[in-house]
């Protein structure tokens, strides 16, 4: 099995390798954004006063809906050939060129959104001004 290289850099797993992380990984994701959509839809987001926690939440939705798409693909890539065909998987090393950046923008967002979250939940506690979203709790 030929070691995949990415980064100018011979790593010690194939192309073929990423099958079932890549489909694992989108199951979750998926699971994920679905139920954060069905949650978002029965209880009234348009409702919410606070604007920029929509923002971070579809942000991440967005994020993790892309993250999906790419996982698949990866999936397909790696699938294709037999283990001693890497030609057919040569698209798997450009998918995980795009995936890093992805992986940068999510850890961003969350990042993002829970410093928001948080620094809310505080000044809530703290009896300062608090704008939250009532529909969602």
């Amino acid at each position: 099995m030929p070691s995949l290289v990415v980064f100018g850099r011979r790593w010690n797993i194939a192309s073929d390798d990423f099958v079932f992380p890549s489909l694992s990984e989108a199951l979750v994701r998926l699971a994920w954004v679905t139920t954060t959509c069905i949650i978002f839809m029965l209880k009234k987001w348009r409702s919410c006063a606070d604007q920029q926690f929509l923002i971070f939440i579809f942000s991440l939705i967005g994020v993790n809906s892309v993250t999906v798409l790419v996982c698949f693909i990866l999936a397909l890539a790696s699938a294709r050939g037999s283990i001693l065909e890497p030609q057919k998987r040569h698209l798997v090393a450009k998918i995980l060129y795009i995936r890093l950046p992805l992986f940068i923008v999510e850890i961003a967002v969350t990042a993002a959104a829970t410093v928001f979250a948080f620094s809310k939940f505080f000044f809530f506690v703290f009896k300062l001004n608090y704008h939250s979203c009532a529909s969602l709790s």
